[in-house]
């Protein structure tokens, strides 16, 4: 393994995926984050296309607004209205970037998640936090 300094996103990436589609309803994702532990989802469209990456906070938040609303409205909607928050567009990577790039970038758009997208445009992966500690911990 190369150093972290060199490294790719390739080399630290989580894959596969547990995804959700944009039009399952929150309390699909919810039953998703619990049965696969983990804090982030990626969403795609019916053909595939990277809509979003869905984390735990964003659907814990809505849950005391309308715990009714998870059953009826859809994750799309939800990554919608977190747009219009301030969100602006689906924080992505590609595979080959340094994992110091991929780093600076979560810094600046302030995300803990960065979908991994191939040059097709399709979903490979996705960077965490998490995977950024553990790529810290596996250069010392």
């Amino acid at each position: 393994m190369e150093t972290t300094r060199n490294a790719c996103v390739h080399d630290f990436m989580s894959a596969p995926l547990v995804i959700v589609r944009d039009y399952d309803t929150i309390w699909h994702a919810v039953d998703r984050f619990v049965q696969s532990g983990l804090h982030h989802l990626v969403v795609l469209d019916p053909d595939d296309a990277l809509v979003g990456v869905l984390d735990d906070r964003g659907v814990l938040a809505e849950w005391p607004l309308d715990a009714a609303g998870l059953h009826h409205r859809t994750i799309g909607e939800l990554l919608r209205s977190q747009e219009i928050a301030g969100a602006g567009g689906v924080p992505r990577t590609h595979p080959a970037v340094s994992v110091r790039q991929a780093g600076l970038l979560m810094l600046d758009l302030r995300v803990d998640a960065l979908a991994v997208v191939d040059d097709l445009g399709t979903v490979v992966g996705i960077l965490t936090s998490t995977d950024l500690v553990r790529s810290l911990v596996e250069d010392s």
